[in-house]
């Protein structure tokens, strides 16, 4: 759970960054891997400062982007952990990047 000014940040790079974010969180490999974002926590309304009519609102309803995977107990115990680990990490890459350059701007 991000502090406020951090979500204002997450949100403001969504908000101008929205064709980036969706490939990001469309792309195939996301997709096998994650999914798609947790919304546990989602808000029900459009946040404040941003219109609500924003084609891509529910984007910026989110209050933490969360993403899980969870690794098959075959998997898990088997040699190939540490190449399926990395192709884990490899898919969640580019949203890592993407969130970190919104917080740290």
């Amino acid at each position: 759970m991000p502090q406020p000014e951090v979500v204002k940040k997450l949100r403001t790079e969504i908000y101008f960054n929205a064709e980036k974010f969706k490939q990001i969180i469309k792309d195939k490999e996301f997709i096998n891997y994650f999914n798609v974002l947790d919304d546990f926590d989602k808000l029900k309304k459009p946040p404040k400062d941003f219109p609500a009519d924003f084609p891509d609102i529910e984007l910026l309803k989110y209050r933490s982007i969360t993403i899980a995977h969870a690794i098959n107990e075959k998997i898990l115990y088997s040699n190939d952990l540490l190449e399926y680990s990395i192709m884990i990490f490899k898919a969640m890459f580019p949203l890592n990047q993407f969130l970190n350059q919104a917080i740290e701007s």
